[in-house]
This record gives C-alpha cells, sequence and structure tokens, in this order.
C-alpha cells in the first residue's frame, strides 16, 4: 500500500489527459476522507468568495445554492445550459470501484457561443482551440475500490477510469497494470 504510479498521455487531440492509480489498504475510507476533504476546501472557497464580493459591494443572490459543489451546479446548471456549458456532478459504482466525477461539456453550436465566436475573433480562436483539443468535453474522476485509488483527468475520464479497474492495457491502463 502507498505505491503510486502516474501516466500522463495523449488522448486524441487532448494534449494532457493523466492516469493516477495509488496502492491502498482501505479505498472505502480513503473515499470518505477525500470526499469531507473536498467539502471542507469548498466551504472555505465560497467563505472566500463570499468575503471578497462584500469588500467590493456586492453579494452571491440568494437564489444560488452554495452549499456544495453538487448544489452549486443543480443551481447554476440550467443557466449555463443557456449559454452552451454543461456541468454535472454525479457517481456510479462500476465493479467493486465507487466513482465520482465532475464534467464539463461545451456546445459550440449554441446561438450564445455562436453569437460570441461571429463577432470576436479571440474568441472564435479561444474556441477552436478549446474544441480541438478537449471536444465537446472534459471530466475529472476519481474512483476507490477496495484496494486501489485511481484519478483521471481528460476527455473520457471516467470511460479511462474503468479501464485501470478492468486492468486494460493502454494509455489508460499502464498505470494500472503497473500496481495490479
Amino acid at each position: 500500500p502507498g505505491d503510486v504510479t502516474l501516466a500522463m498521455h495523449k488522448q486524441g487531440a487532448f494534449p494532457l489527459a493523466m492516469t493516477c492509480v495509488q496502492k491502498v489498504k482501505d479505498g472505502a475510507k480513503l473515499r470518505a476522507v477525500a470526499l469531507g476533504y473536498y467539502a471542507f476546501l469548498w466551504g472555505k472557497g465560497i467563505e472566500f468568495a463570499k468575503k471578497e464580493m462584500v469588500k467590493k459591494g456586492g453579494q452571491i443572490p440568494p437564489t444560488i445554492n452554495l452549499t456544495s459543489l453538487e448544489t452549486t451546479i443543480d443551481t447554476l446548471g440550467p443557466m449555463a445550459k443557456q449559454f452552451g456549458i454543461g456541468l454535472r456532478v454525479a457517481s456510479e459504482q462500476y465493479k467493486s470501484c465507487a466513482i465520482d466525477y465532475l464534467e464539463l461539456s461545451l456546445d459550440y453550436k449554441n446561438p450564445a457561443i455562436a453569437q460570441i465566436a461571429a463577432t470576436d475573433p479571440d474568441a472564435k480562436q479561444i474556441f477552436d482551440m478549446l474544441q480541438e483539443a478537449m471536444g465537446d468535453k472534459v471530466s475529472l474522476a476519481m474512483g476507490f475500490s477496495p484496494d486501489l485509488a485511481v484519478f483521471t483527468f481528460g476527455p473520457t475520464a471516467v470511460d479511462q477510469l474503468k479501464k485501470v479497474v478492468d486492468g486494460e492495457k493502454g494509455m489508460a491502463g499502464h498505470a494500472g497494470l503497473a500496481l495490479t
């Protein structure tokens, strides 16, 4: 337990996908600690943001539920969707692995994005670069099985994590195979 391997690799046009695998003694316990830690950090970040907004004479609208990352995305998701931005936080079980992930997607054909791209050449260049590099989504996933902790980042982070769980060879699987 404690051995770690990290693979950084290109995934399609995405320049820097990552897969990190660590041997652990108790994946369920580590997951609980990790989720608790992320909730703590979220709370501190929101506290800081609220104080900074007050310093600048503003405030976060009370209709936005900032209790957790999940509630914030549930609140902001419909508004972001109008601008072609998809936000999703989810959890799923895959074999013996509990997977938690955050996904960001962009709909480049959304009228709001298309209008910005049509009127601002710099924005169009950024959108084109994003679309080429990440396609329509990028995600960050973490998975915990009884003896492994796996963290992945890239356009298909959840699928990459599942490949590690399955022991599949390939870019994502190399990190997992080193420890299995």
